[in-house]
């Protein structure tokens, strides 16, 4: 918080450009290459690269005999935090989804349909809302029992959806 808040008088100790320069990231087609770790550790290899002191990424990173995955995560997403005044970042993806993996089984999703029921007694705005997630949710539970079908792959080939608006990262 303290580099994000001071960042302009911070500046000169971490880049040598003005303003925030975009990094940017192409998310290939391998499922494996499409986890929100691997963006996060490309991420942060690339603001590494453009930062001026070439050891405050390993200073910032944890390395202890216990440190775990998620650790080194949580520490990336710390760090660009702070370096956010500097940098934009962003990744593409490449023509569509190469899979899906639904996590737990269908029951779950069920129950989750089943329990977004309770959000309409919450008001008009919540009832929207469940209006927008229900057809959602609805279609995550066709895909156990029809993963093959048409309108299966149909859903998951737009369920990301690339449009500029006024404000906000312009890619996805």
């Amino acid at each position: 918080m303290y580099i994000f808040r001071n960042a302009e008088a911070l500046r000169s100790k971490f880049v040598c450009h003005e303003g925030k320069k975009k990094l940017q990231i192409h998310i290939g087609g391998k499922g494996d290459n499409l986890g929100f770790s691997k963006f996060v550790q490309d991420i942060t290899e690339q603001m590494q690269e453009q930062i001026l002191d070439k050891d405050l990424g390993d200073w910032v990173m944890p390395d202890f005999t216990t440190t775990t995955d998620n650790d080194r995560v949580v520490a990336s997403v710390a760090f660009m935090g702070a370096m956010s005044a500097y940098f934009d970042y962003g990744g593409r993806t490449g023509c569509g989804l190469p899979s899906v993996t639904l996590m737990g089984e269908q029951r779950d999703w069920e129950a989750i349909l089943e329990k977004l029921e309770k959000v309409k007694t919450l008001g008009d705005e919540p009832t929207q809302w469940h209006h927008l997630l229900v057809p959602v949710i609805s279609r995550f539970i066709k895909t156990f029992s029809e993963p093959s079908s048409e309108s299966t792959k149909d859903f998951w080939g737009k369920i990301v959806h690339h449009q500029r608006g006024g404000s906000g990262q312009p890619d996805y």
